[in-house]
């Protein structure tokens, strides 16, 4: 529970969940501002790739490279936001509201 990082909410194993799929990414984006710097940084091999391939996939909300595949880097500030990824995501799958 102490890895729950969505106050009143619980962990649970042994779920089907796996959040290298993004499974749990609206927890996860729950409690931060839609226009803090962290929604809008993403990887790429450089600064128009990174706007090109935004993705929830190539998000790197510390703006660490490290958190970027192979050789990519984290670049920050671009127009993409990983909110409205997250609501176009949950729309899509039925989650949204109506």
């Amino acid at each position: 529970d102490d890895e729950c990082e969505t106050e009143g909410h619980i962990c649970f194993g042994g779920t089907s969940c796996d959040s290298k799929l993004g499974h749990g990414n609206k927890f996860k984006y729950a409690n931060v501002p839609y226009d803090d710097i962290s929604n809008t940084r993403f990887c790429g091999s450089g600064w128009n790739d990174a706007i090109e391939n935004c993705s929830i996939e190539t998000h790197c909300p510390s703006g660490f490279s490290e958190e970027c595949p192979g050789g990519m880097s984290c670049y920050g500030g671009l127009s993409c936001n990983v909110k409205d990824m997250m609501e176009e995501l949950e729309a899509s799958e039925g989650g949204g509201e109506n």
